[in-house]
């Protein structure tokens, strides 16, 4: 990290202390980026600074965000790279930071790097509110698999319903379409009889012979749908 900013370190720190809003002096006389936003740099501050330089810096910056906002915003905040590297460090302080962090942002981003938990006030807090969501979607999940086979069911027994009348139309298309649909064969068979006989019996003798050629085929997996 460059003298230029480390100085801009040093005038955050100092904004943290004092707790009023501003923005460092040095800031004022050239426009760059207020500081690196990765985690490289975080680690060399929480390594350099003590836990009080470290906190008052992560303050500074909430309090220069609320008056040059768009400056140090959005998910690129450099603040949760710096908050992640603090809290490993000095887990104890953590909910008191993260609490004032909360009361004083202006970017909803900071301090966890997301907005999806807006009113979470502390990292116990966070992993409690993800672990919620987390069950919540595998419940979704289990349900719209329900759903899935519920429906897949439904189509079968409508499609076992319809097969005995594509029967009598001879039409093999629709035959085919109904058993891939899952028609179950040997149940509807059990309600009107052998198919091939019903074939023969309206003199449909294409489906009467299509029907025993692939006999075998579509009784393995009755009421099975096909790919």
């Amino acid at each position: 990290m460059d003298e230029y900013l480390l100085e801009i370190v040093k005038a955050l720190i100092r904004i943290g202390e004092a707790g009023i809003p501003a923005v460092p002096e040095i800031r004022r006389r050239r426009k760059i980026t207020i500081l690196p936003r990765n985690l490289e740099h975080a680690r060399f501050l929480a390594k350099e600074l003590s836990a009080a330089e470290l906190k008052d810096l992560i303050r500074g910056l909430v309090l220069y965000g609320r008056v040059e906002r768009f400056r140090t915003g959005g998910s690129a905040s450099p603040i949760p790279p710096i908050y992640q590297e603090f809290c490993k460090r000095y887990p104890e302080q953590e909910p008191e930071l993260t609490g004032w962090i909360v009361d004083n942002r202006v970017n909803p981003y900071d301090p966890f790097g997301t907005i999806a938990f807006p009113n979470v006030r502390s990292i116990e807090q966070l992993a409690q509110e993800q672990d919620k969501r987390a069950r919540r979607r595998r419940v979704n999940e289990a349900a719209d698999v329900q759903r899935y086979e519920e429906h897949l069911i439904e189509v079968s027994e409508d499609a076992t319903q319809k097969l005995p009348n594509a029967v009598r139309r001879g039409d093999v298309k629709a035959v085919k379409a109904l058993l891939g649909k899952g028609a179950d064969r040997q149940k509807a068979e059990g309600d009107v009889g052998s198919l091939v006989r019903l074939a023969e019996q309206h003199n449909r003798e294409g489906m009467a012979a299509y029907l025993s050629t692939h006999d075998q085929e579509f009784s393995t997996n009755p009421g099975t749908p096909r790919e």
